[in-house]
């Protein structure tokens, strides 16, 4: 069994001037503590705009304090939050390739999903959320794709994915209805789903050693 904290860093009024230094410097001992009680894990969460709740809004600025007091325990971002952090920076911290995989893929996850919601409400609701997540991998991917080629060839290699993901996108729609002549058919979903997710991981397998 392991063991582990976990911080959100909440902050109840009254607040005096030094409160948040206060409560930042609290943690960073507690932290410190724990690696030498022989702790495994410290996760700190990422939350905005939740006074008292969270004064949390860059947790690895948190974890980067702790990793320069500590030896042994492991440190983690509890989330990032997608939905308040631009693409870009997201893979400044992550990295482009965990960033494309890992916000593509449950988009697609989602996609498979569909067809197996109980009511038209939850299936739709189950969509709109997928839409939420699955083009936040476009600028990471154009960015990993020119990062991997030189100078010299990146408007090649721009036009040909570019010409690749429109003949796909062109020939979809009379895929889905082939598959679709049978009455309600989940086949469109879960192909599309399917394909995706290979995609993901493939592409996640074979260069997650290199670096752009």
């Amino acid at each position: 069994m392991k063991f582990g904290i976990f911080y959100e860093h909440q902050l109840p009024r009254p607040w005096a001037e030094d409160s948040e230094y206060r409560l930042l410097q609290n943690s960073l001992e507690q932290i410190e503590l724990a690696d030498r009680l022989g702790y495994d894990f410290a996760w700190e969460v990422e939350h905005h705009f939740l006074e008292e709740y969270s004064h949390s809004s860059a947790p690895e600025v948190f974890l980067a304090a702790a990793s320069q007091r500590t030896k042994n325990i492991r440190l983690g971002h509890g989330i990032i939050q997608l939905t308040t952090n631009h693409p870009a920076r997201v893979a400044e911290r992550v990295g482009l390739l965990n960033t494309m995989v890992f916000t593509h893929l449950p988009s697609n996850l989602l996609l498979v999903g569909v067809p197996f919601m109980p009511s038209f409400e939850t299936a739709a609701s189950l969509l709109l959320l997928r839409h939420v997540l699955s083009q936040m991998d476009v600028p990471t991917r154009q960015a990993f794709t020119m990062a991997l080629v030189a100078p010299e060839e990146r408007p090649a290699a721009s036009g040909l994915t570019a010409s690749a993901r429109a003949l796909a996108q062109a020939g979809a729609p009379l895929l889905t209805g082939l598959l679709l002549t049978s009455a309600a058919s989940p086949a469109p979903f879960l192909l599309a789903g399917g394909i995706k997710s290979v995609y993901d991981l493939t592409l996640f397998f074979r260069f997650r050693s290199r670096r752009p």
